[in-house]
């Protein structure tokens, strides 16, 4: 008889409801007769999980300062990045704190992923902040946004404009923390900074981004 023990499987069987496994037998040239019979028993196959190491950064501040027009759409008040090592990670759900001078300048919020440095080509994932836009804590929950390991992942918050923001109004969004973002399994770390002010104009016009 003979045993084989500690074999790593390919990292292609990870996750996999069924492995097949091919076993196959050398005979040689200069034996004769029937071959010997082979029976395969006591086949144990075992795995250990890996935990996401997640790391949060942005830069400082996590967007400029900036100007916010009449009707303008997809305008980022906010980015971070997530850095993501050992084992993917799933990202459920942003929490984000702003600070408006009115409820009425905008008329939603939305978060956008991307696995490269783009807002242009990234997706919108989660449903739009329509509602309570004013000051305060919001979140983008039931999110399913899975981050490799070894990749990071880019996200921006972004809002649309209302037709007849007050002119002089600001907004802004506090510092991301660990504690905001919500990974079905990972460790986090990390900081992020806060976002520069936005600052509505009445300037005519309407540039769409993306």
């Amino acid at each position: 008889s003979e045993s084989f023990s500690n074999i790593t499987l390919p990292v292609a069987c990870e996750n996999e409801s069924v492995v097949q496994l091919r076993w196959i037998t050398y005979e040689s040239a200069s034996q004769s007769g029937s071959r010997d019979a082979i029976r395969l028993d006591d086949i144990e196959v075992t795995s250990t999980s890996s935990t996401p190491s997640i790391t949060l950064a942005s830069t400082n501040p996590a967007v400029a300062a900036a100007d916010l027009i009449p009707a303008a759409t997809k305008q980022p008040v906010y980015k971070f990045t997530t850095a993501v090592t050992t084992a993917t990670a799933t990202l459920n759900s942003v929490a984000f704190t702003t600070t408006n001078s009115s409820a009425s300048d905008i008329t939603k919020y939305q978060l956008w992923y991307n696995s490269s440095d783009n807002l242009g080509t990234a997706s919108q994932i989660g449903t739009d902040i329509s509602a309570s836009l004013g000051t305060g804590s919001k979140t983008f929950s039931s999110l399913t946004q899975s981050i490799s390991s070894g990749a990071t992942g880019y996200f921006w918050i972004t809002v649309d404009v209302a037709s007849a923001p007050t002119a002089g109004n600001t907004l802004s969004v506090s510092a991301i923390t660990t504690s905001d973002l919500t990974f079905a399994s990972g460790t986090k770390s990390g900081t992020a900074s806060a976002g520069g002010t936005q600052t509505f104009i009445n300037t005519p016009g309407a540039p769409t981004l993306g």
